[in-house]
């Protein structure tokens, strides 16, 4: 484990796209580099329940990471009406020293406020 880590830490998150390449092209404008696209293993299909085949791409900030995954056969959307008291609705906060650089950066990248 690195020394930037704490026991408790969440250091990566994975997100499901129908647009990697929108997604990953905003989280490189914040400072994340990409690496490279890998098929998702047929167990995990498997375990997950879904026929066909994924591709995960990795993304990492310093020990942090997220991956992205998009699947060949879609799912269903995000509802177009749900809000951040919704159960479905997820959060992902990014640490940074400078939130008034990294909120123009992301607006530069496409970025939409939500709440």
């Amino acid at each position: 484990m690195s020394s930037d880590v704490t026991l408790g830490t969440i250091i990566g998150f994975r997100l499901v796209t129908a647009a990697p390449q929108a997604l990953a092209a905003f989280y490189q404008a914040i400072g994340f580099t990409a690496g490279d696209v890998h098929p998702i293993a047929a167990d995990e299909m498997h375990m997950l329940g879904l026929d066909g085949a994924g591709q995960r791409l990795r993304l990492t900030l310093g020990p942090s990471h997220i991956d992205l995954d998009w699947f060949e056969r879609p799912g269903r959307g995000y509802p177009v009406d749900a809000n951040a008291a919704d159960l479905i609705f997820q959060h992902l906060a990014l640490v940074t020293e400078g939130a008034h650089t990294a909120w123009e950066r992301a607006l530069a990248a496409g970025a939409s406020p939500i709440s």
